[in-house]
């Protein structure tokens, strides 16, 4: 986890906990068929990072444990409302390899 420009960025490999519920303000954008509720108050690790328009108010995750799912099966798309809290900094690159590997 960083932060840049006062913004927290989670970093490729940190896991992070999920929240436990969706906020009713519909921040975190969450699938209305409920696919995305299984990792309600679950552990991710972050796969890649993208600061939509380049902004680090609006960073977007995608997660290893989702791959295969949502939009063309690349994973949900993630946002800092679904965060809740990081559970644990990234690994060394070695160790994220082998995450990733599965």
């Amino acid at each position: 986890m960083t932060t840049i420009e006062g913004n927290i960025v989670y970093e490729l490999g940190d896991r992070v906990r999920i929240v436990d519920r969706w906020d009713p303000g519909g921040a975190c954008y969450e699938n209305e068929r409920g696919e995305m509720d299984k990792y309600l108050g679950t552990v991710m690790t972050i796969e890649s990072v993208k600061l939509l328009g380049g902004d680090p108010a609006r960073p977007e995750y995608r997660m290893v444990e989702d791959r295969g799912e949502g939009p063309f099966f690349g994973g949900w798309f993630w946002n800092n409302a679904c965060i809740q809290e990081l559970d644990q900094p990234a690994p060394n690159a070695y160790d994220f390899y082998d995450i990733l590997k599965g």
